[in-house]
């Protein structure tokens, strides 16, 4: 049943070229847009997961005139009422809980990856796709890591996202706003990148925390790192781009990038990069000065 649904949504949208992820046994309803596809959780009143294709802008200066204003628009009208979200649940909640963990609307797709006009635009701003992030994982972790993705995407053929919550256990541990929408207590990107007959697939996790990194609040903070599809799937039941069969690409599902480019604005990396070539300065410095040494003994 899961292979047929898969399929199915493979054939419905565009961006699903890769396969759809397969899911767990539970009551779940497609939404269309004209950006992504989101799949909505009714038992947990959230976006199980958005999948779209990047559209790098571009002309840089057509894509600057669609203005980044927020016109969030409650639910969509493939829900019924009771599971639409509001930007009221979230003011309430910020209310109660503005010093221990304010949240965000955070996109579950990236705004910046489909914003060519005002369309788009609204789409992506639909709550039926958005997640209660705290905020300094949403501006200062997710954000950075979706301009990092944005910016490798530019240079590929194609670049495809599936995006969403996670939750380690049966209750989330973060709780709920008050219509019942689960908070995530992590959140995921993976990524697929086309380019000619090439095919990568990186994936990425973050702690929705309340800080980004480790503070009295939170001794882990979001603690964004790289794991592997074998570890998401694991996480959330999905089984991601079952439409690849390129016998290299299944040889690679496990491995990770090896590279920081998806490190690229995230907090304490400027620090962490002085720290090292300070570091790097002064074995340098060391070496020669063991070197002289060692030449002034011999020609002593």
């Amino acid at each position: 049943m899961h292979e047929i649904t898969a399929r199915l949504l493979s054939v419905a949208h565009e961006t699903l070229r890769c396969g759809a992820p397969h899911f767990r046994d539970r009551k779940l309803i497609p939404i269309r847009t004209s950006a992504h596809l989101i799949v909505f959780d009714v038992a947990k009143v959230s976006p199980l997961y958005t999948m779209l294709e990047v559209q790098p802008p571009v002309n840089i200066e057509e894509f600057k005139k669609v203005k980044r204003k927020d016109n969030f628009t409650s639910g969509d009208v493939s829900l019924p009422d009771e599971l639409c979200t509001t930007e009221k649940h979230y003011a309430n909640w910020n209310k109660k809980h503005k010093k221990t963990f304010p949240i965000d609307k955070g996109h579950s797709a990236g705004s910046q990856f489909r914003r060519r006009d005002r369309t788009e635009q609204s789409d992506i701003d639909t709550l039926a796709g958005v997640t209660p992030e705290a905020s300094a994982t949403n501006r200062n972790c997710k954000g950075p890591l979706e301009t990092a993705i944005l910016k490798r995407a530019m240079t590929k053929t194609h670049t495809y996202l599936v995006q969403g919550p996670v939750w380690y256990g049966l209750k989330p541990k973060h709780g709920k706003l008050e219509n019942g929408q689960w908070i995530p207590d992590a959140l995921f990107i993976s990524t697929l990148f086309l380019h000619n007959k090439s095919v990568k697939s990186w994936t990425f996790l973050m702690e929705n925390a309340v800080s980004v990194l480790p503070s009295e609040q939170d001794e882990v903070g979001a603690n964004l790192r790289e794991i592997s599809l074998d570890e998401i799937e694991l996480l959330t039941g999905l089984y991601l781009w079952g439409n690849v069969r390129a016998a290299k690409f299944k040889q690679r599902r496990n491995k990770l990038s090896g590279g920081t480019w998806w490190r690229d604005g995230q907090p304490g990396l400027k620090k962490a990069k002085a720290k090292k070539a300070k570091s790097k300065k002064a074995k340098t410095k060391k070496a020669k000065s063991k070197k002289a040494k060692v030449t002034k003994a011999k020609t002593g």
